[in-house]
């Protein structure tokens, strides 16, 4: 018997506390309110349905009043809509329900409360990139909650004293939340699939809760070439893409990659192909190529760049560009393996 009690504590003290930011403070008869969302926050539309099955809603008379005054667009409905207030402030929604002569009520009270969710992935861009990293698949990524819960006093609640919980795909990830855990590391699906990770926030003194929910959709890796010209260094206004033509003696490409998980990419990573055969490049930087016209002479040079891990499908990347020599017009199209 004591083996099994001591179960049940363990049980309830690791289980996750369920709550929302809805409380009801006085309640008779056998009716539901089916509130959505659960947890609104600071403007939401909130949408109220009711539901018995002890006795019949349609042929009962029913009332709803909103912070003390009467609603009459919804005498005898059983949906109530109503839009959250700001945070700090709250709703009070009175259901009074009339059925063969007894009479029912509800009372609920609406405190909103918002969490912002911050991501960052652990993925490379060039420097000169002003977008923002996009995660890929396998790379880490990094997401930080920001509350916005604001208590009795019109003070924001710290979040040191916050209970954060974590779930990902709707599974509550138990060693990520607790008191104060505002961030949560997870990573990239494979075979680009999508992944939804959320939080909800309580603070146990206000009982304030505010939640909210990501979708990470992973990308696949990718190489842009761009020209170096020697007086004026990378040419990054404009990669090279539809056409390109050697006129002059010699030009030298250089090959960003993005999207690449942190720590995935070395200087082995590049492999570089002339006409089908793997060429030796500049050493102290794999990325860049130089490549020399002959006086007189035109022909075509069909170039491939490999980056990442043979081994790895989804942190590799190939971009090809056909050269043609003596200023004819070139294809260059980017490809993913």
């Amino acid at each position: 018997m004591k083996s099994f009690l001591k179960f049940i504590v363990i049980f309830f003290l690791l289980a996750p506390f369920l709550t929302n930011a809805v409380r009801e403070i006085d309640s008779s008869g056998s009716f539901t309110a089916k509130i959505s969302p659960a947890n609104p926050a600071p403007g939401d539309r909130v949408v109220i349905n009711l539901e018995s099955y002890s006795f019949n809603l349609d042929g009962s008379s029913i009332n709803w009043y909103l912070d003390n005054k009467v609603q009459k667009d919804y005498n005898n409905k059983k949906q109530f809509v109503f839009f959250a207030g700001k945070a700090g402030t709250s709703n009070e929604i009175k259901i009074v329900v009339i059925s063969q002569k007894k009479q029912f009520s509800k009372t609920l009270i609406f405190e909103p409360a918002e969490v912002d969710l911050i991501w960052q992935a652990g993925t490379i861009v060039p420097a000169f990139y002003k977008g923002k990293a996009l995660p890929s698949t396998e790379s880490l990524i990094k997401i930080l909650a920001i509350p916005h819960l604001i208590d009795s006093t019109g003070g924001k609640v710290s979040s040191e004293n916050l209970s954060f919980r974590w779930y990902v795909n709707g599974n509550y990830v138990s060693n990520s939340s607790g008191v104060g855990k505002n961030t949560f590391i997870t990573s990239a699906e494979k075979n680009l699939v999508e992944k939804t990770v959320g939080v909800l926030v309580s603070d146990p003194t206000s009982k304030l809760v505010a939640e909210n929910k990501i979708v990470i959709k992973p990308n696949l890796p990718k190489i842009l070439f761009y020209e170096i010209k020697p007086l004026e260094g990378i040419n990054y206004s404009q990669n090279l893409k539809n056409s390109f033509g050697l006129t002059e003696s010699e030009t030298t490409i250089k090959a960003e990659p993005y999207f690449f998980a942190l720590g995935r990419i070395t200087p082995s990573s590049y492999s570089w192909f002339l006409n089908g055969q793997k060429i030796s490049t500049n050493e102290e930087d794999p990325s860049e190529i130089t490549f020399r016209r002959k006086e007189e002479t035109e022909g075509v040079s069909k170039i491939k760049l490999t980056v990442g891990n043979s081994k790895n499908s989804y942190q590799t990347a190939s971009s090809f560009l056909t050269i043609l020599f003596n200023n004819r017009t070139i294809n260059f199209n980017d490809v993913q393996n």
